[in-house]
């Protein structure tokens, strides 16, 4: 018997909201499934702008391999608390970028019901959770920490890459010169590179560059 005023039953968990963007049918089915599994405490939400959702999951890749550019994005997003990357595979140095880009984790498709459920737990509570399973043997993986910039770090990087001069960028994103000057500094320590010519490879290489939609380069919320 247990002991009088202890209760027997499991404790429950505080539900956490998750949302997927820009993923295939197969994937969603999955994750509901997941979220129908009332002991993990997950409740599957739709992305919309703006609308408030504890972790969104987002493959940074395509079906080919090639990289996709939303994560800033997400990472701006008022309503989104938290951001995960969620893909099938993934090179240390690309989680990098996209930890930098704003990611608070990156998680593997491969793994699937109490496992991902605690590590989106453990990436709301703030953590930052990187599955190193994606990277083919856990042996000498060293996955680097990274220091991610800040939405508006990230629309300044975006901005430079465009071309823009940071007399435009202030104008645009209603800042001071001398603001927009402290954000710069402040990208190229995080991103490693000391000159725009560096930080304009960084951007295009990283997904940050060719971003089409306008929005990226709102003025954004700082979390």
């Amino acid at each position: 018997m247990a002991p009088k005023g202890v209760s027997l039953q499991p404790k429950r968990l505080n539900p956490i909201s998750v949302a997927a963007v820009d993923e295939s049918p197969l994937v969603l089915a999955g994750l509901r499934a997941l979220c129908a599994n009332d002991s993990l405490g997950l409740i599957m939400a739709e992305y919309a702008p703006g609308v408030a959702v504890d972790i969104v999951l987002y493959d940074p890749l395509d079906e080919r391999g090639n990289p996709r550019h939303r994560v800033p994005q997400l990472a701006a997003d008022r309503g989104v608390r938290r951001v995960a990357a969620y893909s099938w595979s993934a090179s240390p140095a690309f989680v990098e970028s996209v930890l930098l880009q704003g990611a608070n984790g990156y998680l593997s498709k491969k793994v699937a019901g109490v496992e991902l459920a605690s590590s989106m737990r453990s990436i709301v509570a703030g953590e930052r959770v990187v599955d190193r399973s994606l990277f083919g043997s856990e042996d000498a993986v060293q996955v680097p920490f990274v220091e991610r910039l800040t939405p508006r770090e990230a629309s300044i990087v975006t901005a430079i890459a465009r071309g823009w001069s940071n007399q435009e960028i202030a104008d645009r994103l209603n800042l001071s010169i001398n603001s927009v000057k402290s954000y710069i500094r402040a990208a190229y320590r995080k991103i490693g590179v000391s000159r725009r010519s560096q930080a304009v490879a960084w951007a295009v290489n990283n997904g940050l560059g060719a971003a089409p939609e306008e929005d990226a380069l709102a003025p954004a919320p700082q979390h």
